[in-house]
C-alpha cells in the first residue's frame, strides 16, 4: 500500500533487504513528484560513497522518454546515461551543493561552464 494505492514492481533479481526498497520507493516517488511539480522532464538523485557521488535514482517523465526515444531511436535518456557518472564531493555543481548543503540553482543550464 503507497498513498492511497498500491505500488507493484519486480525483478528477476533477488532482493536481500525491504528497507532498501522501500527507500528506493520513496526516492523515485520524490523525483516524480519533483518533475511534476516544476515541469522538469528528468530528476536525478546522488548520493555518496567513498568521497564520490553517482546517481543512485532517476525518473524521467513519459513526455522526455517519448522525445529522446524519437530523436535517438534508443531508450537512452540523459538521466540513464548518467548512471554511470561519479563525481568528486565539492566538485562541480552537484559535488559543491552536496559538500555545502545548500541548494543550487541554475536558470540557464546551457550557460554553464565546466568547473
Amino acid at each position: 500500500f503507497c498513498d492511497g494505492g498500491v505500488l507493484e514492481f519486480g525483478t528477476t533479481e533477488q532482493w536481500s533487504c525491504p528497507h532498501q526498497l522501500r527507500a528506493a520507493i520513496n526516492v523515485t516517488l520524490k523525483l516524480k513528484a519533483a518533475c511534476d511539480k516544476t515541469g522538469a522532464g528528468y530528476a536525478l538523485f546522488w548520493a555518496e560513497h567513498k568521497g564520490k557521488l553517482s546517481p543512485v535514482a532517476h525518473y524521467n517523465t513519459m513526455a522526455r522518454y517519448t522525445s529522446c526515444k524519437a530523436r535517438r531511436g534508443d531508450e537512452e535518456t540523459f538521466a540513464t546515461k548518467s548512471k554511470s557518472v561519479s563525481i568528486a564531493v565539492g566538485e562541480g555543481l552537484v559535488g559543491r551543493a552536496f559538500a555545502q548543503e545548500v541548494e543550487q540553482f541554475v536558470p540557464d543550464a546551457c550557460a554553464l561552464t565546466f568547473d
